[in-house]
């Protein structure tokens, strides 16, 4: 157990420490003042029935449970101070550092008792009469106190264990008190002299000799592995009398299983505990460790609430086939064992047995029982192997879904169907805490779970379910080709139409090319993004907007850039014809690149180019040709940030094109415009369908730049956000 209090420590300071963190309560197994009256002989054990302070004093509101923490933790500190040789560790330093203590008859003779044990522990006894001068105002209690001590039985006699060291030496340790005991050996408290810290001695004096070889295996790994969640074990050895032993850290605050007891933990508390023992496990697979025997008593906690992973004794090497069993032993603890350890498949033991033994301790916080446990040994193992586990929500309607969710994901039956490591497992608790879905809750996942837990077994059910999906798809294409009728219907009618809104998709849209790298989504702001980061794409909005004189508008956010020359915007004009090569298109497009560092200078401005572009492609996705109708503009270099919102607007009619690009007002600053003539466009149409990529001439193509044709968005090499998208029809001028 680590020191964290020196001896140089004033009373005051320590307990400002204990207050300062979180605590898990710390069984100790002292007597307590609980006698209204002195019990005659014999009658104590009627009389004193409930040996912990938690049994007899019942947690009624938060101020309880915070003074019980109080009182565990200073219960646990006094202990480690006296233990370690400080003679002038006294109850009456706790009282004045924390008057809550003293306030409490109950609490006030706990920590007194404390005080009396320990000392006698540490063999340097105090008399009684000591205790009823400093304390003359719970004389009575006092003596009730010490009468039940008496009763029950004097305290261990101080003896010496000894183990023997490299080269035979002897290490010298003072026992305390025993922890535990078994028929294979015992885990003792005792204070190791030369070095004067508190451990714990585990000693093997039972079992054949494969037993001591998966003994002295598991300490030896468990010796070699270095984490702050796995407790470290000093010496193996042997004790004088020839058992196997090995010396280790001492957790004084108990095990997870006295913690839980039966009883739900929180969620947060329960997912940020597994997570911790996930990373463990994590780092001990890394090192080529399998624990093999995961559940709470294996888990311990000190008394500043960290959890700390214990006895590997089932424990093997990944690079070890079997390591001390063979194929059709069953190692583990049968609530905690994952299928092919229940079938005794020793071979594929591996680490994901351990994301299981992970999932069972996070379904056993989570519902206060494991999630496997027959009446016989036998029936537990059939569970595991036969039944899936009931559902936590079931047994506990707070349970979280994601939490269930993940849960039931280390439950698979089937390894492959878990975490594929304890990593994963972490990553996936760490996204939960952080109000992410976890993986393990997607909507496929949970489906997949559904039909393994309800198999459709006839072909109507089969047929229902296609329907029930097939259903919504046939929907929803019925209602967008209604809401596109319903925006050229508007259109025609002379309306302003908003195509995108401030937030979220496109009241219709489909795509007008078939790159396989474009995409579409909503971006974190809830803005409509379009995406290609290879070639370029066309999302069309509306087919035709009714009139031949508009004005089209969006505004833009130039989002990722994955060529220098890529460019973002809105595209018009679009038409299509069919000739000796196949579909031949050709469309206007005003874009913009905003991110660009290659800046260049054109008419007293530097900054990134902004130009319209007459485009022609023979198969939608794949870029012919193009070519630059009218002057570009460029925007300015500015101290604001590179990527931010451009309105782009274009006012077209079969004459004349105008567009404009522009920031939002705050920044102050609109671009010059430039207006392209008929005669221009031709100029770049002709470039553009005279001749092929490879030169060739095309006399098949000549494409009609009508305004009456679909418009839409335009991304090549990179991404773009997209709002406030508005087709507006105009008058047209004598």
């Amino acid at each position: 157990m680590k020191e964290t209090f020196s001896k140089k420590d004033s009373c005051e300071s320590q307990i400002g420490r204990i207050d300062s963190g979180g605590f898990i309560p710390f069984t100790n197994p002292t007597i307590r003042h609980v006698l209204h009256e002195v019990p005659a002989p014999g009658e104590v054990e009627r009389c004193f029935p409930i040996p912990s302070l938690g049994d007899t004093l019942v947690p009624s509101d938060n101020n309880h449970d915070h003074l019980e923490k109080r009182l565990r933790r200073a219960r646990a500190d006094m202990e480690r101070r006296i233990h370690g040789g400080d003679d002038g560790c006294f109850a009456e330093e706790y009282f004045k550092a924390c008057p809550e203590l003293a306030a409490n008859v109950d609490t006030a003779i706990d920590l007194i008792y404390t005080e009396f044990t320990a000392c006698e522990e540490a063999g340097r006894p105090r008399p009684e009469e000591d205790y009823y001068g400093r304390f003359p105002q719970w004389r009575k209690e006092l003596e009730r106190q010490f009468l039940v001590h008496k009763e029950i039985g004097e305290p261990h006699p101080t003896r010496m264990i000894c183990i023997l060291g490299p080269e035979g030496r002897r290490e010298q340790y003072h026992f305390l008190k025993e922890i535990s005991q078994s028929p294979n050996g015992n885990i003792d408290k005792a204070r190791h002299i030369s070095l004067n810290r508190l451990v714990a001695i585990k000693t093997f004096a039972g079992g054949d000799q494969a037993d001591v070889e998966r003994f002295q295996l598991g300490a030896r790994e468990q010796q070699r592995l270095h984490h702050d969640n796995i407790l470290p074990v000093y010496h193996v050895s042997e004790s004088e009398d020839g058992h196997p032993c090995f010396s280790m850290e001492f957790a004084d605050g108990g095990s997870l299983a006295e913690k839980i007891a039966g009883k739900p933990q929180p969620p947060k508390e329960a997912a940020q505990l597994v997570r911790t023992l996930a990373e463990a496990m994590s780092y001990a697979h890394g090192e080529g460790v399998v624990h093999r025997d995961l559940k709470p008593a294996n888990v311990v906690l000190t008394a500043d609430d960290t959890p700390k992973i214990t006895d590997f004794g089932l424990a093997r090497r990944v690079d070890t086939p079997n390591g001390q069993s063979k194929t059709g032993d069953i190692l583990g603890t049968p609530p905690y064992m994952a299928p092919e350890q229940a079938a005794g498949r020793t071979h594929e033991a591996g680490p994901v047995c351990d994301v299981y033994a992970l999932g069972a301790i996070l379904y056993e916080l989570l519902t206060g029982r494991p999630p496997f446990k027959g009446r016989t040994v036998v029936e537990s193992l059939q569970q595991i192997l036969k039944q899936p586990p009931v559902r936590p929500r079931r047994l506990l309607r707070g349970v979280p879904p994601g939490l269930e969710s993940i849960c039931l994901k280390c439950l698979e039956k089937k390894p492959r169907r878990r975490y594929r490591s304890a990593q994963e497992l972490a990553d996936d608790l760490g996204r939960w805490l952080d109000g992410k879905r976890p993986e393990a809750h997607s909507t496929w996942a949970r489906t997949s779970r559904f039909l393994r837990r309800h198999p459709i077994s006839t072909p109507a059910a089969a047929f229902l379910l296609l329907a029930a999906i097939i259903a919504p798809m046939v929907v929803y294409r019925m209602d967008s080709e209604r809401e596109r009728e319903r925006i050229e219907r508007d259109l025609a009618a002379g309306k302003q139409v908003t195509l995108i809104r401030e937030k979220g998709p496109p009241r219709w849209h489909e795509w007008a090319t078939n790159n396989p790298t474009q995409r579409d989504s909503l971006g974190p702001d809830n803005s409509y993004r379009v995406e290609c980061p290879e070639g370029w794409a066309l999302k069309e909005l509306v087919r035709d907007p009714q009139h031949s004189h508009y004005r089209y508008s969006a505004r833009v956010r130039h989002e990722q850039l994955f060529d220098g020359i890529g460019h973002v915007g809105i595209y018009f004009a679009y038409s299509r014809h069919q000739s000796a090569s196949g579909t031949e298109c050709c469309f206007c497009s005003v874009g913009l690149n905003a991110l660009t560092e290659k800046k260049r200078r054109y008419r007293n401005f530097e900054g990134n180019p902004v130009s319209m572009f007459v485009r022609y492609h023979a198969d939608p996705g794949a870029n012919r040709s193009s070519c630059n109708a009218g002057y570009p503009l460029f925007l300015p270099v500015s101290r604001e940030p590179i990527s931010t919102w451009l309105e782009i607007a274009v006012k077209v009619s079969p004459e004349k094109i105008r567009f404009t690009i522009s920031r939002e007002s705050q920044v102050g600053w609109e671009s010059q415009s430039e207006e392209v003539g008929r005669e221009t466009i031709e100029y770049a149409k002709n470039l553009v369908c005279g001749s092929s990529s490879q030169g060739s001439p095309i006399v098949d193509f000549d494409p009609d730049l009508s305004p009456r044709s679909s418009l839409g968005l335009y991304v090549s090499n990179g991404s773009a956000l997209f709002q406030n998208v508005v087709v507006t029809p105009e008058p047209q001028q004598d």
